[in-house]
């Protein structure tokens, strides 16, 4: 496995990333080291990539070299990530994410520039990060960080570059999603012409980071480990060889659902998610995971899912298939509640994927998947009283 060879690299970075996080503000000039340590060790890979594919016309096995080297670019580029998850809010990140991959950095255009900005900035004591140098930051070049308020987001330009359509379209882009993260509100951001808005949680969200590093360490010592963190929700940390344990795993689950924590963290669906290499803080383990040396298992149960929703009079339906974008649909039947609709509300499989790679509460999830839909709800009986045509979209990805 070639993410194997990379290993003291990327152990390297991952402890200089969680000295950074004790105070980001405080050393943005470590934060600039990190990212031009990176640059190197990106531009290395990028070379190895390009390399490979000028193979396949000639060797079919090649491609299989380009996916391995696809997979460490994702790695080392999860390591800004976790650079910009220091900086920015998590339920910030994911309209950030929402843009064009990011490409190549050897031979950009532009780079010298930005790598200019990124000195003058840091040595005046401003954070900043390459977005290039991230899976999630996908608008802008370079991003400064203030405590007091959202990134600022820059497009770098040559002073005698020609202000064409495509650099008015990139700044009308930057001013939508400056305006969302400002807001709440967009009225361009996510789809043109359909206005969005945000909606914030309750009270704080809780999540199982701690049970999960300590399951994990558990597992890599025994072999297996599983624990109940709540009711319906289930950590399982396993070796391969042991999977024929599954009865031991799911015990006493009526219909479990498992997603493989392994499988979301170098996943291009997984990358607006907090990053697994600040979750849990022990690079050694967390490269296991990526080696898949060790299974990290998050199971839920579908029936706690159904009970929670029939308690409270909700239509629930629970769609398996990977490729729909929502996995829960919900109703409120007609003459329960003030909330009176047969038109599903449909709650995203993004939303669902943080119970997995963010540990985040299971009975949160819930509760705030209710709210959402209320919310939804009640905007669409305004939307049908006004004539309007709000489309709203929460920060709990509903």
């Amino acid at each position: 496995m070639v993410i194997r060879r990379f290993r003291n690299s990327v152990l390297s970075l991952m402890a200089k990333v969680h000295e950074l996080s004790r105070e980001p503000y405080a050393h943005p000039e470590f934060a600039a080291d990190i990212q031009f340590e990176l640059i190197g060790r990106i531009k290395y890979v990028e070379r190895r990539i390009r390399r490979w594919k000028a193979r396949t016309a000639t060797d079919e096995t090649a491609w299989e070299a380009v996916e391995q080297y696809r997979r460490v670019l994702a790695l080392f580029r999860m390591i800004g990530d976790c650079i910009a998850f220091l900086y920015i809010d998590r339920w910030d990140v994911k309209p950030l994410a929402y843009g064009h991959d990011p490409g190549f950095i050897s031979g950009k255009k532009g780079l010298a520039q930005e790598l200019k900005i990124l000195r003058l900035a840091s040595a005046r004591k401003i954070p900043c990060l390459l977005a290039d140098l991230t899976n999630v930051l996908r608008h802008g070049d370079l991003y400064a960080f203030s405590p007091e308020r959202p990134p600022a987001i820059l497009e770098i330009k040559s002073p005698l570059a020609r202000k064409d359509q495509r650099t008015k379209r990139q700044v009308e882009r930057l001013n939508n999603l400056t305006e969302f993260l400002t807001t709440d509100f967009s009225s361009k951001h996510y789809k043109r012409g359909n206005p969005t808005y945000r909606i914030g949680w309750s009270d704080s969200p809780t999540y199982h980071t701690g049970e999960a590093r300590a399951l994990l360490s558990e597992g890599i010592q025994t072999g297996l480990a599983v624990r109940e963190v709540e009711p319906g929700l289930r950590y399982a940390v396993v070796r391969p060889h042991r999977l024929n344990h599954l009865d031991q795993i799911i015990h006493g689950m009526e219909t479990p659902v498992a997603s493989l924590l392994n499988d979301g963290a170098l996943n291009l669906d997984c990358y607006a998610y907090y990053p697994l290499l600040l979750s849990i803080p022990d690079p050694e383990n967390v490269f296991r995971l990526f080696t898949w040396e060790i299974l990290f298992l998050v199971l839920v149960d579908i029936d706690r899912i159904r009970t929670f929703y029939e308690e409270r009079n909700i239509g629930f339906e629970f769609h398996y298939d990977a490729d729909d974008d929502y996995v829960v649909a919900l109703t409120f039947p007609a003459g329960t509640t003030q909330l009176d609709s047969d038109l599903p509300v449909q709650v995203s499989r993004y939303f669902f994927g943080r119970i997995c790679c963010e540990f985040l509460s299971f009975r949160n999830w819930l509760e705030q998947s209710v709210k959402t839909a209320e919310q939804w709800t009640l905007s669409r009986h305004k939307r049908m009283s006004s004539n309007s045509a709000l489309h709203p979209i929460s920060d709990s990805d509903g």
